[in-house]
Order: C-alpha cells, then structure tokens, then sequence
C-alpha cells in the first residue's frame, strides 16, 4: 500500500462529550454539537493520523481530543492556521507525519514547503510526491553544502518592522509570514536565472540562503531577486505609527567566501548577519554584499 493514504471526507470529534464521528462511517448523518471540531483522516504504515481544526484550542484542550480519540488514531496533529502552501501546526504536532497526511489529502496540487509550528519555531520542508519527506531544521543544509563548495555566498534575508507586525497582528501571522518569505526564497532559488546549487534554511526568524560557487555580481542579483520579490507580494503593513511604510519590506545581507575550506561557515555567517543590519540602517528594503578573502 502507499505510505500515506487519504481517507476521503471529513469527521468531527467532540472532547466535551467524549464523542467523534470517523469520516466515511455509517454514523457520519448524526448531528455534530456545537462544540465538535472537524478533522481529515489519513491512513500510514505506523496507523491513521488525524489533522483537527483546532485554532481556538489552548494545550489542555489539545489533550482532551488527543485522548478522546486516542483508540482510533495513532497521531493527532492540530491545523492552527494556512495559507497556500504553508502551514501553522500546534507545537506537539509531528511534523512530518502532519505534511505526509496533508500532502495525501490535498492531492497532486499540493505542494508544502514550511510548517511552522506554534510559538515561533519553524521547520523547513522539502517536500513532493515523487521522493520521500525531508526535514531539516535551522541550519543543517547549508553545513552540508558549505562544505562541498569550493567558493559560496551566504545570504542572510531579514523582515523589516517584523516586530511591528506581530504586535499589531499577532504572532500566528507573523509565523505565516515568514512562511511566505521562506516561500519566496524557494521560489528565487529555483528561478530560471539562479545559481544551479543554492539551499535555502531559517536561522532564528531569518532565511538564510546558500548558493555555492557564484560570484559577486551573482551573489547581488540573487539578494536582490528576494528583496524585490517581497516588494511584489505587497504584504500591507498598515499601523498607525509606520504610515510612511504601507507593505512590509525585507532587507538582505550577503558574504561571498572566496575560500570555504579557509573561512568557517560561523564567520560567514556573522558577516551576512552584519551586512544585513548595514542595510537595515540604509533605509531597509536594501542589499548590502560583503567579500570575505582567506
């Protein structure tokens, strides 16, 4: 059988009775109470798993439809919010089994690439229906194709007003946020004009990109291929105290390594994360590139 396979239709389950209908059951005409919330099910090798939409649910609520329907599922994975593409999932959540179950019940359209999960942590998905899931978290891809480059570039993407943001959203849109920013440098870096070998990771709230063996020049076009791509997303930004600013912006700083097996990828990393802050006091919405020679 597939690894995961999509059980068609949707259940609902109610921790306060106690009381869960399974898609496609003969019970599936019985009237849902006021308080049940709706869940996709999904079949896997280990069991089924089931996606709950439980925004308004706090930890202990989470608790209660985990052991309410704790003899029919093997994982219980909480859907917070979505858009598009990416994800906001509970921080208990599995999160590879929660994207196998959604790639299943989306189909062949769905295409994840970030899961965030609630709090503020994140993890980057890879993530098709022609190989298997992989998940790296922070930064364990660049480590990886730092070492294999001979020259590279690290660029380190920051949101500008991010802070502002929240306070005036929430942090829930400002993860979706970055989820859209992350979206976004995948989308650069499978573009037509970049460089054939270019990662792409989140440090803290930032997206780092790696792209190995390019130039300067290369290095500039790409961080300013994110730049203007946030620019065209025209994310409204419109809080009282930044009138000036109506769409949120992202400011880039790149170190170009001309010698990776001489330079530390920490001290590549601390040069991007300067040249970014440089470009934050030029005014945002900036490149700012930097040459690291050994």
């Amino acid at each position: 059988m597939e690894r995961v396979r999509a059980i068609r239709g949707l259940g609902w389950v109610d921790a306060t009775s106690r009381r869960f209908v399974l898609p496609r059951s003969s019970a599936s005409n019985v009237v849902a109470p006021e308080t049940a919330l709706p869940f996709e099910l999904a079949e896997r090798d280990e069991g089924p798993i089931a996606i709950v939409r439980g925004a308004s649910l706090d930890a202990a609520q989470r608790a209660d439809v985990r052991a309410c329907l704790a003899d029919v599922v093997s994982e219980v994975a909480f859907l917070l919010a979505g858009e598009k593409s990416a994800y906001l999932v509970d921080p208990e959540a599995d999160v590879v089994a929660c994207l196998e179950a959604l790639v299943a019940l989306r189909g062949e359209a769905f295409d994840p690439w970030l899961v965030v999960r609630g709090g503020g942590r994140a993890a980057y998905l890879d993530a098709s229906l022609d190989r298997p899931l992989e998940l790296t978290r922070r930064r364990e891809p660049l480590d990886r194709a730092y070492a294999a480059a001979e020259t590279a570039a690290v660029i380190r993407a920051d949101l500008d007003r991010l802070m502002v943001y929240n306070d005036w959203l929430g942090f829930l849109e400002g993860d979706l946020l970055i989820a859209r920013a992350i979206g976004l440098a995948c989308e650069v870096a499978r573009g037509p004009r970049a460089p054939r070998e270019v990662q792409v990771s989140l440090s803290r709230r930032d997206v780092l990109v790696l792209a190995a063996n390019v130039d300067p020049a290369e290095t500039h076009a790409l961080a300013e291929a994110l730049v203007e791509g946030m620019r065209r997303l025209r994310v409204q930004l419109r809080h009282p105290e930044v009138r000036a600013v109506p769409y949120m912006t992202l400011s880039a700083g790149a170190a170009c390594i001309s010698d990776t097996t001489r330079t530390p990828l920490d001290r590549a990393l601390d040069e991007a994360d300067a040249a970014v802050q440089s470009a934050k006091l030029e005014g945002r919405d900036r490149v700012v590139v930097s040459r690291i020679e050994p």
